[in-house]
């Protein structure tokens, strides 16, 4: 909810300083940190053997299609979330019995880490690509 909110209200601001809709500066990005194949089987809908990722990615394209078909795209980092956060929080909670809050190393290695860096990578590698084809 924050992040769609984030997005309409960043939206708002691009259209009132460009006084248009039809040129954005602005992408949705929905980050895939888990990919289990957990179901929700409590869930009575039509969906509720979809896995919990993929129905997450669902809102974010319903969300990016009501704010004016805002470009989405996902980025993987299940790898990154096993190791720089769920495992740190496996041997802080197993070796010395402290239970942590995930959540904050979330936000600083992938949230501000590894989600930053590759969306850092993807926009260098698209300015090399226009740079080539001029």
């Amino acid at each position: 909810v924050d992040s769609s909110v984030a997005a309409a209200l960043l939206q708002k601001q691009i259209q009132e300083a460009t006084n248009t809709t039809n040129h954005w500066s602005l992408e949705a990005v929905h980050m895939t940190n888990w990919n289990h194949q957990d179901t929700d089987n409590d869930n009575n809908t039509s969906e509720r053997n979809i896995p919990c990722h993929e129905r997450e990615y669902r809102d974010a394209a319903r969300v990016a299609q009501q704010l004016d078909h805002l470009p989405l795209s996902r980025i993987h980092l299940e790898a990154d979330y096993w190791h720089h956060v769920f495992e740190p929080y496996l041997h802080q909670l197993l070796d010395h019995g402290r239970m942590g809050n995930p959540d904050i190393d979330c936000n600083i290695h992938i949230k501000f880490g590894a989600l930053r860096n590759r969306i850092l990578q993807q926009q260098q590698q698209q300015q090399q690509q226009q740079q080539q084809q001029q």
